[in-house]
């Protein structure tokens, strides 16, 4: 599901606490491991009500959601829940859907970026490090 693994050790810099949401158990594992492994302080969940109730407590820098989760929800309403008490949370939505039509849905959700799947390890390092950058 995710090529390549990451050439250079990033640490984490305004971005260093990262909420994982996917509702693959071994996608979910791998990113929270690579993250980690990078500088970052990683908490996961595997649908949308887990990942409020992780995110009220664990108050996360970046959420990196897939976009599409089990029963009826996707990244975008968990993008735009947390956002309401955390209207600074920048967020990556991982998805294998047409980025461009839910980059329209998701404008008022900013900053935002889309990878879609499956993704270079190091292009969502760059990302998240480009997003830590801009909120400096």
């Amino acid at each position: 599901m995710y090529a390549g693994m990451p050439n250079s050790q990033m640490a984490g810099s305004k971005a260093s606490r990262i909420l994982v949401v996917e509702d693959q158990t071994v996608p979910r594992k791998v990113l929270a491991q690579i993250l980690s492994r990078n500088g970052f302080e990683v908490q996961s969940a595997a649908n949308a009500k887990e990942a409020l109730d992780v995110g009220v407590h664990f108050q996360p820098d970046l959420l990196l959601t897939d976009w599409l989760l089990p029963g009826n929800t996707n990244g975008l309403q968990v993008a735009e829940a947390m956002r309401a008490t955390r209207p600074e949370l920048s967020v990556i939505f991982l998805t294998g859907l047409p980025t461009d039509k839910l980059a329209a849905q998701a404008q008022h959700v900013q900053p935002c970026k889309f990878i879609e799947k499956p993704c270079d390890f190091d292009e969502l390092l760059r990302e998240i490090r480009q997003m830590a950058l801009k909120s400096d």
